[in-house]
């Protein structure tokens, strides 16, 4: 069990103010969303404190009388939610950029089969560089360069596994793009529309269910993947986070579900959930436990598919955010 001091006094009232101020949008539905232009013809890649907490967000504790998240996931999301109240978004000048940068991890498959799974597999880290410009006439930058895959499943037929991508080449294209509104393959980049949503939690989270188009394999594993798409868009408020954090201890079967989880070398503790649809499928977030801000998401496979042997950890996400002077 996690154990935060959660604030209270003037600290508590001013906590509670900004978690029921404006938030946010989503128009995102779809599940496993790649950005535009991830794949190209080359290799088919099937890239396949507790009660006070519970008080602040509107959290129902399990043990209480709810069924939200688990009382340590709900610990931890509190503290989160009440520091990036704190933190101070980018201020961008004329001229500047905001500059967010995501490093990705994921793993495709390929060598597809007549009757099954793919037979093979490949890790590839990919990095994307976006400049975002203060002035909305001037066009976004996007960077993206990708790193020479070294992991190759299944690990007993490396080998072939690598020569067969070595054929086909990456599917992932390189190089520098310039777009007005980030519309660097014909729709944004982005996500979209983060000011129309509810503040309060219980309203948020009845927003994403009432916008559930279908797609995913449950209302929550939708929720819980454009919850996390919003976090690790690099361009969430502060109160735009923070009011998800409380959206998330809302929601079924949240928990947490590593203490010591690392994701582009930093390590904090995975908030998710299984799916169980998919087999326990875990999708999650990372968070640091000192300072509550988000380091990332991964998503692990609970079962073997195909080459991929259980565990595996088929997408991960680290994403920084700055203030450039100026972009390529």
């Amino acid at each position: 069990m996690i154990s935060i001091a959660p604030p209270d006094g003037a600290a508590l009232d001013e906590a509670l103010r900004p978690i029921r101020s404006t938030v946010i949008d989503v128009t995102h539905t779809r599940r496993r969303v790649r950005r535009a232009g991830a794949a190209t013809a080359g290799a088919v890649l099937v890239l396949s404190a507790v009660l006070v907490a519970a008080n602040v967000l509107g959290v129902s504790v399990p043990g209480t009388a709810g069924h939200g998240a688990s009382a340590e996931a709900a610990g931890v999301l509190h503290h989160a939610a009440v520091t990036a109240i704190g933190e101070s978004d980018p201020v961008v000048k004329p001229g500047q950029f905001v500059k967010v940068v995501t490093v990705e991890t994921s793993v495709g498959q390929y060598g597809v089969t007549d009757d099954g799974p793919a037979k093979y597999g490949v890790q590839i880290m990919e990095t994307r560089t976006l400049y975002i410009p203060a002035d909305p006439a001037s066009d976004w930058v996007l960077v993206r360069k990708t790193e020479a895959p070294t992991t190759f499943l299944p690990a007993a037929d490396a080998a072939a596994a690598k020569a067969e991508y070595d054929k086909n080449g990456t599917p992932y294209p390189e190089g520098t793009w310039h777009a007005r509104d980030g519309e660097f393959y014909g729709t944004p980049w982005s996500v979209q529309g983060l000011d129309a949503m509810p503040t309060e939690p219980h309203a948020l989270l009845a927003y994403f269910d009432s916008h559930y188009t279908g797609g995913s394999a449950s209302r929550e594993e939708d929720t819980m993947v454009r919850a996390t798409e919003v976090l690790t868009s690099g361009t969430a408020t502060a109160k735009l986070r923070s009011a998800i954090y409380g959206m998330l201890a809302l929601l079924p079967g949240v928990e947490v579900t590593d203490d010591a989880a690392t994701v582009d070398g930093r390590t904090g503790i995975a908030i998710g959930r299984s799916e169980p649809n998919r087999g326990g499928e875990h999708q999650e977030i990372i968070i640091d436990p000192a300072t509550g801000q988000l380091i990332g998401s991964r998503v692990i496979e609970a079962q073997a598919y195909g080459p991929l042997p259980a565990g595996t950890v088929w997408d991960s996400t680290a994403v920084t955010t700055s203030v450039a002077d100026t972009a390529p």
